[in-house]
């Protein structure tokens, strides 16, 4: 069954992780101060802080993503997923500039976008209660685990990107309604008049969110320099 899995984003990462270097880790990694070199909104994530890092954000994200693929296609998968990663690259800039790697925020879009994709198909999901519990479960103790980790003294790696994180878990949650489709019957109109509702205000608050945070990106005259 994994071998269907065709999310591209482990795989790049575990490649320039085994051939990585400072030079490429200098050139992909994503920083504030640098933001009209757009690659890196993308490109911080196929880096991370160790392998540790790396092995839990492949094993995280093939867990989240498959049952998505198999679901909703590739496609939309892999764009939620990349989506997310923009947002938590736009959301650490504003609110958490610093230098940044690893999936988390494209893991963490990826997950609460099961959110939508359960609300839009929960009469023809199997397992759908435990399927909805599961990510609960998955979202709370990430948070927990989080506050734990951010509240603990010392320096411990991975350092948390709290910004990052939530920007992606907002992007999913809310790209979710715009990208999976649903397979509510045609005579249930409520529901799909419902569910085109949320649509367009997830299409419209998903473009605000990002309009103002490129818009605050194009000036960052007040950003101390950090490199």
């Amino acid at each position: 069954m994994l071998g269907r899995f065709r999310n591209i984003a482990p795989y790049h990462g575990i490649a320039i992780f085994a051939y990585s270097n400072d030079a490429i880790n200098q050139k992909l990694i994503f920083s504030p101060v640098r933001q009209y070199e757009l690659w890196r909104f993308i490109t911080y994530t196929f880096l991370h802080a160790g392998s540790v890092h790396l092995v839990l954000n492949i094993i995280i994200q093939i867990l989240v993503a498959f049952p998505l693929e198999t679901e909703q296609g590739h496609g939309k998968v892999l764009l939620v997923y990349f989506a997310g990663i923009i947002a938590g690259g736009l959301g650490a800039s504003v609110f958490e500039p610093t230098l940044m790697v690893g999936a988390s925020a494209g893991v963490y879009c990826l997950l609460m976008s099961h959110i939508p994709h359960i609300t839009m198909n929960f009469r023809t999901l199997s397992y759908r209660y435990y399927r909805l519990i599961a990510v609960l479960m998955l979202c709370i103790s990430d948070v927990m685990y989080s506050i734990r980790h951010c509240l603990t003294k010392g320096n411990l790696q991975p350092r948390i990107g709290v910004a990052a994180h939530i920007s992606g878990a907002l992007c999913g949650l809310l790209i979710g309604f715009v990208i999976y489709r649903s397979k509510v019957q045609p005579d249930a109109s409520k529901v799909i008049v419902m569910f085109r509702t949320l649509r367009y205000l997830a299409a419209a608050l998903l473009l605000a969110w990002l309009s103002c945070t490129v818009l605050y990106n194009l000036d960052r005259s007040h950003v101390i320099q950090i490199l």
